[in-house]
């Protein structure tokens, strides 16, 4: 099901810099603020934001297909 809404997500993502982090963090395992900051060398802080961003949003996809399929 989780593979399920990474996909769901990746075909929706619209803007390129969305879709370089979002591949960063799943295809290539950034998967830390750390990792990510040094990856795309920029501050942990920016990092952080951005894997929570994606987490966010994910969250978001998984509840909204769960209730449907509640229903």
């Amino acid at each position: 099901f989780q593979k399920s809404i990474i996909e769901i997500y990746r075909n929706n993502i619209d803007d390129n810099v969305h879709r370089i982090v979002f591949e960063a963090y799943i295809d290539k395992g950034y998967t830390t603020a750390r990792a990510m900051a040094k990856y795309f060398d920029i501050p942990v802080t920016s990092a952080h934001y951005l894997i929570k961003e994606i987490k966010q949003k994910l969250n978001q996809l998984q509840y909204r297909y769960e209730a449907i399929s509640d229903n």
